[in-house]
């Protein structure tokens, strides 16, 4: 097992006998003039847990859905977003993807007035991932990370940083810099860890389990603890 503490992780993720290297960058873009901020509180919850968007289908859907504060969100497996909201003119967005790949899983939570996507793309053959934080205003991106493979679990939030999981793959990242704080990849072996529950956040420690089998790592430093 490898861990280290990195900015910009890009990796590869396998399905069938082809590695494909998916490096995503989203780039949003908005063609409303006025931007629209998200109403309630400025503040958050210390700790929240991703929730999954609403699929069109089981099998390759092709648009997800969620409400957030008001605002009603749909966004198709091409990546094209629209905001809505009674009395507001409507907002359009686009997440960018790398030519032949779509949409196939999307999660949302919100931050503050901001609003973090996690989502996994696929082609026929390999998938990875990606988080974005979205201006609430303007429906821009802070920043973005990626996820080096797929199988992307339910995400846990504790204050500034997410519990991040996929196919062999644990990690830490910072919802202010949109920088990892510490990364485990390269964890499946023989059948483990092929995905991951949610998070169990401790005091000190944080637990990864697949069901069967149990990774612990120190909040703090990323090591792993025996």
């Amino acid at each position: 097992m490898r861990s280290g503490v990195l900015g910009n992780v890009l990796g590869s993720a396998c399905r069938g006998k082809r590695c494909t290297a998916i490096a995503l960058t989203v780039v949003v873009a908005t063609t409303a003039s006025v931007g629209v901020p998200l109403t309630g509180s400025a503040s958050s919850p210390s700790t929240a847990v991703t929730r999954e968007a609403t699929a069109s289908s089981d099998f390759r859907p092709d648009r997800f859905s969620f409400s957030v504060a008001g605002f009603q969100y749909s966004i198709t497996a091409r990546g094209l977003g629209l905001r809505s909201a009674l009395g507001r003119a409507p907002q359009r967005f686009q997440l960018r993807l790398e030519r032949g790949t779509w949409i196939e899983r999307l999660s949302y939570l919100p931050l503050e007035r901001d609003i973090i996507l996690v989502y996994e793309n696929a082609d026929s053959e390999s998938g990875a991932g990606i988080a974005v934080r979205l201006t609430g205003e303007g429906l821009q991106a802070r920043w973005s990370a990626h996820i080096p493979s797929f199988n992307i679990g339910e995400a846990v939030m504790e204050r500034d940083h997410l519990y991040l999981t996929a196919l062999g793959f644990i990690a830490k990242l910072n919802l202010t810099t949109g920088r990892y704080a510490w990364v485990h990849k390269d964890l499946y072996v023989d059948g483990r860890f092929n995905s991951f529950k949610r998070p169990v956040v401790g005091d000190a420690v944080v637990k990864f389990t697949d069901g069967a089998n149990t990774i612990t790592v120190d909040k703090r430093s990323g090591v792993l603890v025996p």
